[in-house]
């Protein structure tokens, strides 16, 4: 497979906007379509914390019978882990690429990139969100999310509103198909990470990468299997990104991406959804 470089969007804003902050859930709150907000992040976490290897905290705050799930102002909750079920220890020089915060930023950085690469035609232009009404300034151009929020209904008068994300569609035999885009990436050689060589071994097992990176990554991969779920999406594109260069982590190549029903993706992890309700 010819290698595609990875392209650095730098003028996208991405918005982190805690649940309490969000003008459309004070909106939805006001107007009690609902009595539990969070957001799909928070979800993600609450769901997934048997897989959870780092510690992790949200505040919980009840205001005229409405509970809130909030984020702390200096959580990295909205940074990727990297490797979080790998065994062996980390590299402990806070200065050298393959350090755990680096790692963190630079995943973080590669999925904010990727999610623009895999889109062919230009963004379906929505009115601009609130959210990004802060950040970016005149020249900031939102990034290519659509938010969405989604209504449960968890009994005992219940009911529960998460804001979900969409990264894009594609048309399949004249449907539109939602999708939310992720990448996972290499960082160092196998010996050192736990994962498959992806330059030598994605061409001719590409499931056996994926399953090296589904024990070592459980944490991850089960957080964007549910917000896939909870949005509804029709897929989950999976890229497969490396750096150019494996001392550097300034340039980066994508060398595959895969397609996943969501449903099927969570099978893969052996995990049933069910199970993120608690039952």
């Amino acid at each position: 497979r010819n290698p595609v470089d990875l392209k650095a969007f730098s003028k996208e804003v991405f918005s982190f906007a805690t649940t309490s902050v969000d003008p459309v859930i004070k909106r939805l709150a006001g107007q009690k379509k609902g009595n539990i907000f969070m957001t799909d992040t928070i979800a993600a976490v609450l769901m997934t914390s048997p897989q959870s290897a780092h510690s992790w905290d949200v505040i919980v705050t009840k205001r005229d019978g409405m509970i809130y799930f909030d984020k702390r102002g200096n959580s990295r909750m909205d940074f990727l882990t990297v490797n979080e079920n790998w065994h062996e220890s980390k590299e402990t020089d806070v200065k050298n690429p393959n350090h755990s915060t680096k790692l963190s930023e630079e995943a973080t950085w590669i999925n904010h990139n990727f999610i623009n690469q895999v889109l062919t035609a230009k963004a379906q232009k929505f009115d601009r969100s609130p959210l990004f009404n802060d950040l970016g300034g005149a020249n900031g151009v939102p990034a290519p999310i659509a938010y969405h929020y989604r209504k449960w209904s968890l009994g005992g008068n219940r009911e529960l509103i998460v804001r979900c994300e969409i990264n894009g569609y594609e048309t399949r035999k004249d449907k539109k198909e939602y999708f939310v885009s992720r990448a996972i990436n290499e960082w160092t050689n196998s010996r050192d990470s736990g994962n498959l060589d992806y330059r030598t071994k994605l061409e001719s097992q590409a499931g056996a990468v994926l399953a090296a990176e589904m024990k070592n990554n459980a944490s991850k991969l089960a957080k964007w299997t549910v917000k896939a779920l909870l949005s509804g999406a029709d897929q989950l594109k999976l890229g497969y990104v490396t750096r150019a260069h494996v001392r550097s982590n300034n340039a980066h190549q994508v060398l595959l991406v895969q397609r996943h029903k969501p449903d099927d993706f969570a099978k893969l992890m052996q995990i049933k959804p069910v199970v993120f309700w608690g039952n």
